[in-house]
């Protein structure tokens, strides 16, 4: 759910104008997809395809993934 804030001061003569707005999300963190899994008949020896699950929405929608590859015992990606 999105939510837009504006604010003004307050003093003995009376009251500011108003800021500009700012909008928030109010939402959590998506899931983690779940395992990752080789797709057979789409790979070869020269490239490889990968799927996983798409994750359910929160109180946004997933709009995307980052998918990182390393060699096998490498420690970093």
């Amino acid at each position: 759910m999105k939510y837009r804030f504006i604010v003004r001061a307050k003093n003995s003569v009376g009251y500011s104008a108003y800021s500009y707005q700012t909008i928030i999300v109010a939402a959590r963190l998506p899931d983690a997809p779940t395992l990752i899994t080789k797709d057979i008949q789409k790979s070869n020896k020269t490239s490889i395809t990968v799927q996983w699950t798409k994750v359910p929405d929160t109180e946004t929608e997933t709009s995307g993934y980052i998918l990182m590859m390393a060699e096998f015992g490498s420690l970093q990606f």
